[in-house]
């Protein structure tokens, strides 16, 4: 299971949301459902941000949705997004991961 979330933040913000969410990437890591954490800025927009997130299934991700560390940042969007995140959560159709490609950036 995957959940893309795609964030717009305001300017004076950015900082701090990619500080909140460098910190769900290290709460995450240890969370046996999580396979993937990655942020990701927008090449072209520094304020549209996206996480692609990866679960081993449903409840993983449910779970992860749950933790202490994810409401603490969900409580946090109203002051630092300029509107609500869009997420979308989606299974593999079709696709492939390179061997080796582990933490590359």
């Amino acid at each position: 299971m995957y959940l893309t979330c795609i964030f717009n933040v305001r300017p004076e913000s950015r900082d701090a949301l990619l500080n909140a969410l460098a910190s769900l990437v290290e709460h995450s890591h240890s969370e046996s459902g999580t396979l993937q954490y990655e942020v990701l800025v927008d090449r072209d927009d520094e304020n549209r941000i996206i996480v692609f997130e990866r679960y081993s299934g449903a409840p993983a991700l449910q779970a992860h949705l749950e933790s202490a560390a994810v409401s603490s940042t969900l409580a946090r969007f109203d002051e630092w997004l300029d509107r609500p995140p869009l997420l979308i959560k989606s299974k593999r159709f079709a696709g492939f991961v390179h061997s080796g490609l582990d933490n590359q950036i």
